[in-house]
């Protein structure tokens, strides 16, 4: 570790490494190199297989789960997939490191609970399959959705298994009351820009009115979120509609989330006036000029390192960090 904490760069001449340029290979198997990467920090994870995808969780730091990170791993055909979404595996493998060595790793030693007693937070980092599932096969085909219920085993409700590719309920409904319910939040498209983006997307699926819990555990999560992007330099956040990642699963199964991103701040900002007031984003074709170039070239063979900035990615590894302090 540096003496500021955060993991060095992973050579002096290159700021991404060989491990993550063979993880943008066409033919790569990026599970496969997703292990490669945490092992060679000293870290371990354990596949889930859900459903007929395979996701790769790590135990960051130990106790009942108050926060969760997640980044998909999966592309589109064609694309390399570095802005969406192997920039956000990399921040998560960094973070995975430095809370594995670190004190804040190691003293996790409070969680606001349900009942507003203090007790041991956890830190679950997940790398998740399946994230593009959704622009083809619908949003119930999305990774996300049934890792989210077969999370159940892991927050301690139910008695679902996170193994043998079994679907984790039957007709498709959440089971039961969840036991707890963390601060999950959802990192897509964050290798490029300075300005960090709070998606509004998840919001109406937990009012107030109808899941009360949810709610103010989403409201929780916003409110640390604010408070880690400043501490971590970044700035206040802008809070806008943004296209679904794996929050749009996780929510439908029931687990407050919340997707982050980052742009340049000019097309961050036109973005902003362009969708002020609405609920939900528009698509490219009608929101024209304002939609981000960042977002055009992913989904394409433009997608590529050359996109990535090496400052965002530190600066959403500092800003993870900082939310894991403040959420958990």
């Amino acid at each position: 570790m540096s003496p500021g904490g955060r993991e060095p760069p992973d050579s002096e001449t290159d700021p991404f490494g060989p491990d993550f340029r063979a993880f943008l290979a066409p033919e790569a198997d990026r599970l496969s190199l997703l292990s490669t990467m945490l092992a060679s920090r000293g870290i371990s994870g354990q596949v889930l297989a859900i459903a007929g995808r395979r996701h790769l969780l790590v135990r960051a730091c130990h106790g009942k789960p108050a926060v969760i990170l997640v980044a998909h791993y999966d592309r589109v055909a064609e694309s390399p997939g570095a802005l969406d979404n192997s920039a956000a595996c990399l921040v998560l493998v960094r973070v995975a490191a430095h809370l594995g060595s670190s004190r804040l790793g190691k003293n996790r030693d409070r969680h606001r609970s349900g009942d507003g007693k203090s007790q041991r937070g956890g830190v679950l980092i997940l790398f998740t399959d399946g994230e593009e599932a959704p622009a083809t096969e619908g949003a119930l085909s999305q990774g996300s959705y049934s890792l989210g219920l077969g999370l159940r085993s892991i927050l301690g409700g139910g008695q679902t298994a996170l193994r043998g590719g079994q679907t984790p309920s039957a007709g498709g409904q959440t089971p039961g009351k969840w036991p707890t319910r963390p601060s999950i939040l959802v990192l897509d498209v964050v290798g490029r820009g300075s300005r960090l983006l709070l998606s509004t997307s998840a919001r109406r699926a937990f009012a107030p009115g109808e899941d009360p819990e949810g709610a103010a555990i989403l409201a929780g999560t916003v409110t640390a979120l604010r408070r880690a992007a400043v501490k971590a330099g970044i700035g206040e956040p802008l809070e806008l509609p943004l296209p679904w990642s794996d929050d749009l699963g996780f929510s439908l199964a029931g687990l407050p989330s919340v997707g982050i991103s980052l742009l340049p701040a000019s097309e961050a900002e036109r973005l902003s006036r362009a969708v002020s007031g609405l609920a939900l984003l528009p698509g490219a074709e009608l929101l024209g000029p304002a939609w981000p170039g960042t977002w055009a070239l992913t989904h394409s063979p433009q997608d590529c390192i050359e996109c990535l900035e090496p400052d965002a990615l530190r600066a959403m590894e500092d800003f993870c960090l900082a939310f894991c302090r403040e959420a958990g």
